[in-house]
């Protein structure tokens, strides 16, 4: 699939006319600034990064790093300023540390895998307080919570955790489900904790595939190659959910408060990219070359994977997004030029502009950007992560 998808360089259109080029979008380049690891000799090491993030007020980048169970902050030129965690379950230390939200005064916080844990922290890394996420006796239709943020009034976004959700229709008979609530809830100190209750309905469909082993009487389980569920991120005030069904092409971007109340919702058209039977017999070759081990004939292999696949006509107009530091979302495509990955990106709140075009190099994985820089996590030849910042450049 990789190879026919870099052959086609696709052009983003605005939303007036769908389907149609524009050539006059604003395209950016970027250029090396930096780009650096840590050391056990700095006292914070970069093992597996999950995430980083941006202060811009005080031009810190915040990693996580999750095999030492560590929050830790750097100057873009490799400079450690903090760090704070360690593995365990006492006060200022993670489990599984996942996600790093900064405050305008500059005090982080520290979301645990599920939000099982927030632990807060002064911007100097002086620990405040650790806060759980909501007991197990609150649950939604009977699944556990899985808390995305929470925020300072005691509120909190939540998904269900649901281990089947999106399953292909015709592959199992179990727990398949197609939608799932994003969730809004609220903690109290005294009382036991308010269900919560939906806000908003997120399309689950056909994000994942279980191909049926007759050989062991059991499934094969993953994403489904060509999926388009719904995204979402979310904030400790409010969430933005990246719907990819409204046709070829079109992407519709929707934030929403607390109350579950629509604050912006922009709809964009890109040239739409079709799937061919070419990139359909790729994916099906990788999915035998993985699934092989298990001992299953690569003929079953491939017929049961046919009978599972999502097939739809074109690729999903985007294949995630991030919300940066900067007020934007940065949409990834499947779009290629050259050796470059191609971004769209768009303010958020911006109800009429085009989006600009942002190509990045393809080894770089994008987690946050400001005015002027992108950063990301680009890793050696032996795996290593380094975090590297590149300056945003009009071409």
């Amino acid at each position: 699939m990789k190879k026919a998808v870099l052959s086609v360089l696709l052009v983003a259109c605005g939303g007036d006319e769908p389907g149609r080029p524009r050539p006059d979008l604003e395209t950016w380049v970027t250029e090396a600034e930096y780009k650096f690891t840590g050391s056990a000799e700095q006292g914070a090491l970069l093992s597996e990064v999950p995430s980083i993030r941006v202060d811009p007020e005080r031009n810190r980048i915040f990693a996580i790093d999750l095999r030492d169970a560590q929050a830790s902050a750097w100057t873009p030129e490799g400079t450690l300023v903090l760090a704070v965690g360690r593995v365990g379950a006492g006060p200022g230390e993670f489990m599984v540390p996942a996600e790093v939200y900064i405050a305008e005064d500059g005090s982080f916080s520290v979301r645990e895998s599920h939000g099982s844990r927030f632990t807060y922290f002064t911007a100097d890394g002086t620990l405040v307080e650790t806060v759980p996420g909501p007991p197990t006796s609150v649950t939604y239709d009977g699944h556990p919570l899985a808390t995305e943020a929470i925020a300072g009034d005691g509120s909190y976004f939540a998904v269900p955790l649901r281990r089947r959700t999106g399953v292909r229709p015709g592959t199992t008979e179990e727990s398949r489900v197609e939608q799932s609530p994003l969730l809004r809830g609220r903690r109290s100190e005294n009382a036991p904790w308010p269900p919560p209750e939906p806000i908003f309905r997120l399309n689950r469909r056909n994000s994942g595939i279980a191909v049926r082993a007759e050989a062991f009487d059991s499934y094969i389980r993953g994403p489904q190659p060509f999926a388009d569920p719904d995204q979402w991120r979310t904030e400790p005030e409010r969430a933005v959910v990246m719907r990819r069904t409204g046709g070829p092409g079109v992407v519709e971007l929707i934030e929403l408060d607390a109350n579950g109340d629509t604050l912006w919702f922009r709809r964009l058209q890109f040239e739409p990219l079709e799937i061919t039977p070419d990139m359909i017999a790729e994916a099906r070759d990788r999915f035998v070359t993985t699934a092989a081990p298990f001992g299953i004939s690569a003929s079953e292999l491939r017929e049961a994977w046919d009978d599972a696949l999502y097939r739809p006509e074109y690729f999903p107009a985007a294949t995630g997004f991030a919300l940066t530091a900067s007020g934007e979302v940065w949409l990834g495509s499947f779009e290629r030029s050259d050796t470059l990955k191609v971004f769209h990106v768009i303010g958020r709140g911006d109800l009429a502009g085009n989006p600009r075009r942002v190509l990045v190099p393809e080894s770089l994985r994008v987690h946050d950007a400001t005015d002027t820089h992108v950063r990301g996590i680009w890793k050696d030849e032996l795996d290593v992560p380094y975090i590297v910042g590149r300056r945003l450049v009009r071409r």
